[in-house]
This record gives C-alpha cells, sequence and structure tokens, in this order.
C-alpha cells in the first residue's frame, strides 16, 4: 500500500524466520514508521532509498521500531541506502527517530553506548541516528566502517577509545551540532577520505599524526574553525593562516588545513 502510514515486516512468514529485506524493496514507497523484527540479519541494497514521508500528523519525523537489542542490530549487515534511518536524509528538514524493544513497549535511543565484545563498527550502521545527542565507544573497538555514523546531526559528545585504528570512508561526514569537538586518539593510523566531510564541529584534536591519513578528510568543514589553547602533546587541524611551528598537511575544498604542533 503506497499509503500505508505504518509498515511492520514479520518475524515469520508461512512458518519459516524472515531474515532479510530485499534489495530496493520500499525503493520510493510512502510511510512514516516501519517495525523490524530481532529475527532480520541483512538488508539488501537501496531496500528505503527515496522513501518519502507519510504521516498520520503531518510531521516530518521518521521512526524505526526494532524489536531486538543494540547487539542484534549491530549484527545487521547493511548496504548503500539500506538502513531504513536513512530516511530522513533524502526528506528535508525530517528527523529519523529509533527505538528499541523494552518489555511490551519501546524506548527512543538518545545515547548510543557500543557495547562491549564489537572489534568494528559496520558500513552503515548508524547512519542518521538524528535523535542520537550523545557515542560512546568502548575499548576493543579497533576499526570504525563507511558511514557509520553520518549525519548524525544532534551529537554533542563523542568518545573513542583508545584501541581505534581505522576511521572510514565518510564515517563521520555531516556530523554533530556546531561548536563542539573531541580528541582522536593516537592510536588512529588510517583515516579514510572524507571521514569528517562537512561536519561543524570547531575543533579536533589529534594525540599524535597518524601515518595513513587521506586527502580531502576535511573537504568543506566550517571555514571559521579557530586555533585553541591545547596540551603541549597534542595535535589539532584547524582553518587558519600558517603560524610559526604549523605544518601544512593538504589543501582542498573551503580552505587549507595545518597540523599544529
Amino acid at each position: 500500500d503506497r499509503n500505508a502510514y505504518k509498515i511492520t515486516i514479520p518475524a515469520e512468514h508461512e512458518g519459516k524466520p524472515v531474515t532479510e529485506i530485499d534489495s530496493a524493496a520500499f525503493m520510493n514507497e510512502y510511510f512514516g514508521e516501519i517495525t523490524i523484527p530481532a529475527s532480520i540479519k541483512k538488508i539488501g541494497e537501496n531496500a528505503f532509498d527515496g522513501v518519502r514521508l507519510y504521516t498520520k500528523d503531518s510531521s516530518s519525523d521518521f521512526r524505526v521500531y526494532y524489536d531486538g537489542t543494540l547487539e542484534e542490530w549491530m549484527q545487521i549487515e547493511f548496504y548503500n541506502n539500506s538502513n531504513p534511518m536513512s530516511v530522513s536524509s533524502w526528506n528535508y528538514d525530517s528527523c529519523s527517530h529509533f527505538y528499541l524493544r523494552s518489555g511490551d513497549d519501546y524506548r527512543e535511543l538518545t545515547e548510543l553506548n557500543i557495547p562491549q565484545g564489537f572489534s568494528s563498527i559496520g558500513e552503515y550502521q548508524f547512519v542518521s541516528f538524528n535523535a542520537v545527542t550523545k557515542i560512546v565507544i568502548p575499548e576493543g573497538v579497533e576499526e570504525v566502517g563507511g558511514y557509520a555514523f553520518r549525519f548524525c546531526t544532534s551529537v554533542e559528545e563523542l568518545s573513542l577509545p583508545a584501541s581505534l585504528e581505522t576511521i572510514g570512508l565518510y564515517s563521520f561526514s555531516q556530523f554533530g551540532v556546531q561548536d563542539f569537538s573531541f580528541t582522536v586518539p593516537a592510536t588512529v593510523r588510517y583515516i579514510e577520505p572524507y571521514a569528517f566531510d562537512l561536519s561543524r564541529f570547531s575543533e579536533l584534536v589529534f594525540e599524535e599524526p597518524g601515518d595513513g591519513w587521506a586527502a580531502f578528510s576535511f573537504r568543506e568543514c566550517p571555514s571559521d574553525w579557530k586555533t585553541a589553547e591545547l596540551d603541549p602533546s597534542k595535535y589539532s587541524y584547524f582553518f587558519d593562516s600558517p603560524e610559526e611551528n604549523v605544518t601544512k598537511l593538504t589543501s582542498g575544498g573551503i580552505g587549507e588545513y595545518y597540523l599544529r604542533r
């Protein structure tokens, strides 16, 4: 039904578990809520591409209800435009809300504490979790996959572990509220292209420079970035004119990027 307000995917069909949502399954459909069972293990490419909001109260918000745990959600295999939360990214001024099963009801996820026991965060895992304001990634996580936190536009606080080694393609693109800062641990050695593309933080401090950072990871970040008083043992990227003891790292997009020692 192209005008269905709410879609519920069953956990079983004809006595068999439903484990996959096919590619392009809901492409260009119209709805405002979807309930996904914990049985789902894979969502195919473009499954939710072009979905337009159709809501009972004319709101601009999209809602995903998940009948499993956060640990189970992290084991779903996602592809481009397959995470239903991404619906908000092509519906202007909309916000995607994520709800986890809690007893007989659901609770909205506004603080994301990644569970222990994962060495990586998968591609597209938390794309467009627009209502989340705090993200804590625990020790043991070594890699943040591509697009993992893209469009998480309400984040005010981010904690990265000392075990982190790789920050993937577009993983923190268009990320965060205006003027917040966070520190990338010294263990990070690989930052893939556009990892922080168009993000809005005012300062990003690195404990030490890595050996695999990609050019243009900071393409078109805010042009008013300023330097700050930093621990001499740390480093910071910023947009500004070169000063003494400042090394130019790369350039592109709006401005030039420097590594301050």
